[in-house]
């Protein structure tokens, strides 16, 4: 019953064609699954990550349509970090940002690691972070933070499957921690709780992956609602906004410090 790592980050933004430019045309993420929000179907639900979306690589958006911007507080992370491998790497991606009339901070000493600082359309802080020093070489805010546009909606670590899923659930029960039931998200399954400071934490397996429903070399090419929604395709289709996908994919960065 082991905690693997991060699977993904889910975020929220405001327009959904406004961060497929930005995370895929932008920042060479590779849109790996358009589908909706279970939840609510009439808005997109987006992940981008590396070549297959495999977990740790993974960010995904919530779309709410003319979301007011969010802020930062307690239950909201501050940013995220994509990883590189080194100060040179940092400051080509430096160099693509600020070409691209993006306002970019840094690179800042960070003792454990070198940082740059910009923000995605919605306002989010995405930090590019290098891979050393490393951490051989922590601050809570006291105001209340609301969701939005630009803030984290939640947080997954991934666990090996259904069995040791459901041992942890017991364990949070146990804990007496608020836990959902486990819930079918086609291409993974997921129990939600809350950390201390007031995160959506969701543990998640790592199976049946993205191309349980669509092949891999085909990925994010099309919506794929979850099944039970199937018949209400185009009444979901009408609600959403067709997106425009690029053409080619610039080297991505790492989606996960």
């Amino acid at each position: 019953m082991t905690i693997l790592g991060l699977r993904h980050i889910a975020l929220v933004c405001g327009d959904a064609q406004r961060t497929v430019d930005f995370y895929a045309r932008v920042l060479g993420l590779r849109l790996v699954k358009q589908t909706v929000n279970f939840d609510e179907p009439g808005s997109y639900h987006l992940y981008f990550g590396g070549e297959l979306g495999r977990p740790g690589t993974a960010v995904t958006f919530f779309e709410w349509p003319g979301a007011p911007r969010g802020y930062p507080g307690l239950g909201g992370t501050h940013h995220f970090a994509p990883r590189v491998a080194d100060e040179t790497a940092q400051l080509k991606w430096k160099r693509r940002l600020t070409d691209h009339g993006l306002k970019v901070d840094g690179p800042l000493d960070r003792h454990y690691f070198k940082s740059i600082y910009f923000n995605d359309p919605d306002g989010g802080i995405i930090e590019i972070a290098t891979d050393g020093p490393g951490w051989t070489r922590g601050e809570a805010p006291d105001a209340l933070g609301q969701i939005g546009a630009g803030q984290t909606h939640h947080f997954s670590l991934a666990v090996a499957g259904e069995t040791p899923q459901l041992e942890w659930r017991e364990r949070l029960v146990r804990a007496f921690r608020r836990v959902s039931p486990v819930l079918d998200r086609e291409h993974i399954k997921s129990i939600y709780t809350q950390d201390p400071g007031g995160h959506s934490v969701k543990l998640t397996t790592l199976s049946p992956g993205f191309a349980v429903d669509e092949p891999s070399d085909g990925l994010g090419r099309s919506l794929q609602p979850p099944p039970r929604l199937e018949p209400n395709r185009g009444a979901i289709e009408r609600r959403l906004k067709p997106l425009t996908l690029p053409a080619g994919r610039a080297q991505a960065v790492g989606s996960g410090r």
